[in-house]
């Protein structure tokens, strides 16, 4: 977390925050699921999956709109996505 200039502690991006939390589970997640999909949500892993669109609908249905992160375990973690599949993240100040 960065400080503000008055002192206080800015607040965490919520993307930020599950991708923190992937990457601290990592070496644990590839030895228990590698190449599985899991969903992390409120910084701790929610589930696994099989296929992208499993975990996908699951977690929509499960989250709505809520910030949720999608990753397959052992993959590289930079993807490209169809613009149809990208969502705007509001500004956080």
């Amino acid at each position: 977390m960065s400080r503000h200039p008055t002192g206080t502690q800015a607040p965490v991006d919520p993307l930020d925050r599950e991708i923190l939390a992937f990457e601290s589970a990592r070496s644990q997640l590839e030895a228990e699921h590698l190449y599985r999909w899991v969903v992390f949500s409120d910084g701790k892993l929610w589930e696994t999956f099989e296929t992208f669109q499993k975990a996908a609908i699951t977690a929509r249905k499960a989250f709505g709109n809520k910030v949720v992160l999608i990753r397959q375990v052992g993959e590289p973690t930079t993807i490209s996505l169809p613009r149809s599949l990208l969502v705007e993240r509001p500004h956080v100040p």
